[in-house]
C-alpha cells in the first residue's frame, strides 16, 4: 500500500452465508468486556432478510452496541444469534515498524475520514453516521419516500454512485459509512501500536429473498486507502469473528480454501437455543487484494480492471478458544 495521494486501493468484498446442519449443546459463554467508547459512534441494523446484523461506524459489526452481546440475529425476531463480534484487522509494516487497524471486542478505527493534513476529522459531526438506504427512497422531503440517508448521501466523501450519480443500492438495502485509524488514543486499550491512518469505505448490503441462500447472506465490502505520508509494507487484511452458535462452548471451526470460505458449526446433534437444527456461519473472501501479475487481469468490483495484476485468494485461518 503506497502513501498519500498514490494510495492504493485495496477492495475486500466478503460475505456471510448461513445455511444448515445438524450440530450443538452447550453452555452459556462468558460475555467479553466491552471497552467504553472513547469517540461518538453511530450503529445501525442491515435486516432486509432473515439475517439481522448490527453495524458501527467503528468498524465492529455483529456486536450488539448498547449491550455488548452477541448481535447477528438468525432467524431475524427469533432472540437466537450465531455471531458475537467481528471486525476487519489491518496490520502491516511501516518504516520496519509492525502497526496494526483492528477491531475485535475493542476498537481502533473511528468514523470519519483522514484529512488532507493527515489528521482525522471530527467524529462527532453527524455526516460520519451511517447511511441506511433501499430500493425507492427519494431525497424530496415532501415524499411519502422520502429518507435522509438518502438525500444527504456523502459523495464528497466517497461513497459509491450508480451510472446516474444518484446513490448506489444494491439488493434490497444498503449501508455505507467511512472509517478511519487515526486515533492513536484508541490504539492505547487494542494492540498498542502507532496507526496505520488508513481510511476505510465500508458498503454493506443483502437480499430480501426466501427462495434462494441470498436470503441468508449478507455482503460487506472494504475498500482500504493509505492516507499517511509513508508506504505500508508486508500488509496483512483478514476478518475477526468470534461466531456464538446459540450456545458457544461446543462450536467447530474451519476453512474451506478451495471456496475462499471459514465457517463455524456446532460439534453436537442439540444446540440448547436451536435445537436440532442448527445453522452453520461462514465468512467468504469473494475478492481479495491485488498484488503484481505479470500477464494477468485482475477484476475488481466498482473499479476497472487492472492489468498484469491477480486477486489473491485466502491465505490462511486461524482457530482460538
Amino acid at each position: 500500500m503506497t502513501k498519500g495521494q498514490k494510495a492504493n486501493y485495496l477492495i475486500l468484498l466478503f460475505l456471510f452465508l448461513l445455511c444448515f446442519f445438524k450440530t450443538g449443546e452447550s453452555q452459556p459463554k462468558k460475555n467479553k468486556i466491552l471497552t467504553k467508547p472513547l469517540v461518538v459512534r453511530d450503529a445501525k441494523t442491515l435486516d432486509a432478510n432473515q439475517i439481522s446484523m448490527w453495524m458501527m461506524n467503528s468498524g465492529s459489526f455483529c456486536r450488539n452496541p448498547v449491550t455488548g452481546n452477541k448481535g447477528l440475529e438468525y432467524p431475524i425476531h427469533s432472540g437466537k444469534y450465531a455471531v458475537y463480534a467481528a471486525g476487519l484487522w489491518v496490520a502491516g509494516k511501516v518504516n520496519g515498524e509492525v502497526r496494526t487497524a483492528c477491531a475485535d471486542y475493542n476498537i481502533e478505527y473511528q468514523g470519519g475520514i483522514i484529512l488532507p493534513t493527515g489528521l482525522s476529522d471530527d467524529p462527532s459531526l453527524e455526516k460520519y453516521r451511517l447511511y441506511k438506504i433501499k430500493p425507492g427512497d427519494s431525497s424530496n422531503p415532501l415524499s411519502t419516500n422520502y429518507n435522509i440517508d438518502y438525500a444527504e448521501w456523502p459523495i464528497a466523501d466517497g461513497a459509491p454512485v450508480n451510472e446516474y450519480g444518484d446513490p448506489l443500492i444494491i439488493g434490497d438495502q444498503t449501508i455505507w459509512f467511512v472509517m478511519n485509524d487515526g486515533n492513536s488514543t484508541l490504539h492505547g486499550s487494542c494492540y498498542g501500536t502507532e496507526p496505520l491512518k488508513i481510511e476505510v469505505r465500508v458498503l454493506a448490503w443483502a437480499f430480501d429473498d426466501d427462495m434462494t441462500p441470498l436470503g441468508k447472506t449478507v455482503f460487506v465490502y472494504y475498500n482500504i486507502i493509505n492516507k499517511s505520508e509513508e508506504s505500508i509494507t508486508d500488509a496483512y487484511v483478514g476478518i475477526f469473528a468470534d461466531a456464538d452458535l446459540g450456545g458457544a462452548n461446543d462450536d467447530r471451526a474451519a476453512c474451506d480454501t478451495t471456496r475462499n470460505l471459514s465457517y463455524v458449526f456446532n460439534g453436537n446433534e442439540i444446540d440448547a437455543y436451536y435445537g436440532a437444527q442448527v445453522p452453520a456461519v461462514g465468512v467468504c473472501l469473494l475478492q481479495g487484494p491485488v498484488i503484481p501479475s505479470p500477464g494477468q487481469e485482475a477484476v475488481q468490483f466498482l473499479h476497472e480492471p487492472k492489468m498484469d495484476s491477480q486477486v489473491l485468494n485466502i491465505t490462511s485461518h486461524s482457530n482460538y478458544y
